[in-house]
């Protein structure tokens, strides 16, 4: 076999139960079958035949292809090794475990001495110990795959422990930073997550804290709820969304209950957060540049509109009812009807 330089390992033929040389295309070759190993360094390719073309420096290993080293197993119909910049090709049912990872694809090149990983149709990476797959055209994996990622058609599913669906997202091109246990997600973004679903240009999501980022212009909807700002955070508890933060022009419209179709109330800040309480709005803080307008409905009939702007607006539910509505610093307030327990302060 090749002998290559000082600095690089040589190529150790283990085994074969059979060895030919022959021409083949015009280049001499050495023909290996049934029982082949061959070794290099930390690397080690088993299969039932192979083909070393000498002139071209490169090994074609076919039949039961397993391929290992300190790092990685590979399975493949079909595995190309380049010689001389230690690289190789992986073609046809291509499956790699490494770590926690088990990746599943038609193609994987690994590039510059073994060190990155880029696959190609169908690809599939499975991360068992955060219970999330992810899935597109292609994918990129560095050495030690704290960072891999999919592109073209992405998509990220993470899964409970019973492998029901926590969360779905979709973009362009999907990252995953495995020391962080943070999914990034990049153009064209879309979230579903119980009843929240939601739009934007960058979301991350981080998987043991169960929270998500979404930025540029991110548009998040909950039910017949429309939420947007420059930025907004979901925070989930137990698969279910618990509250909301808006940062930025933020807004929220959402059509009242037992109102005619048309009416919205609506609420504007440079903050907004919500909390739900078993599914059920249960309060709303507006900060900043604060404005709220509220249509009551009592049985489908209408008994009035309430507006209030302020520093801030503190609105309280129950039942998915407004309650209360409070408003502080510099407030202005219209209440119909008078009586509506809505209090400035």
């Amino acid at each position: 076999m090749s002998q290559d330089s000082a600095e690089k390992p040589p190529v150790i033929l283990e085994r074969a139960k059979i060895l030919k040389n022959r021409i083949m295309g015009g280049e001499t070759v050495k023909e290996l079958i049934d029982d082949v190993r061959i070794t290099r360094g930390d690397m080690t390719i088993d299969c039932d035949y192979a083909i070393h073309f000498q002139e071209t420096d490169k090994i074609v290993f076919e039949q039961n292809v397993h391929y290992s080293d300190s790092l990685r197993d590979l399975w493949a119909d079909r595995v190309i090794y380049f010689i001389e910049n230690d690289s190789l090709e992986a073609i046809g049912s291509v499956k790699i475990i490494q770590d926690m990872y088990e990746a599943h694809c038609s193609q994987a090149n690994y590039t510059d001495q073994r060190k990155n990983v880029y696959l190609y149709r169908d690809v599939e990476l499975f991360h068992h110990q955060e219970n999330i797959i992810l899935t597109g055209e292609q994918g990129f994996g560095d050495r030690t795959l704290k960072y891999a990622e999919v592109f073209k058609n992405a998509q990220m599913v993470k899964f409970d422990s019973l492998g029901e669906t926590e969360i779905t997202i979709t973009a362009h091109k999907i990252a995953y930073f495995n020391p962080e246990s943070r999914a990034q997600a990049s153009d064209s973004v879309e979230i579903l997550k119980d009843e929240v679903t939601g739009n934007c240009e960058i979301l991350q999501y981080f998987t043991e804290e169960d929270y998500a980022l979404m930025e540029v212009e991110p548009v998040v909807f909950r039910e017949l709820d429309e939420i947007k700002g420059d930025s907004i955070y979901l925070y989930f508890v137990e698969e279910k969304i618990e509250h909301i933060e808006i940062f930025g022009h933020a807004s929220v419209f959402s059509p009242p209950e037992g109102g005619q179709e048309g009416d919205f109330n609506k609420m504007f800040g440079n903050r907004i957060f919500i909390y739900l309480l078993e599914g059920q709005i249960e309060k709303i803080d507006v900060a900043g540049n604060a404005r709220s307008l509220y249509y009551l409905y009592e049985k489908e009939e209408f008994k009035g509109v309430n507006q209030a702007t302020g520093d801030k607006i503190y609105l309280r539910f129950a039942q998915g009812k407004i309650e209360t509505i409070n408003v502080a610093g510099g407030s202005e307030g219209t209440y119909y009807p008078p009586d509506y327990p809505g209090i400035i302060e």
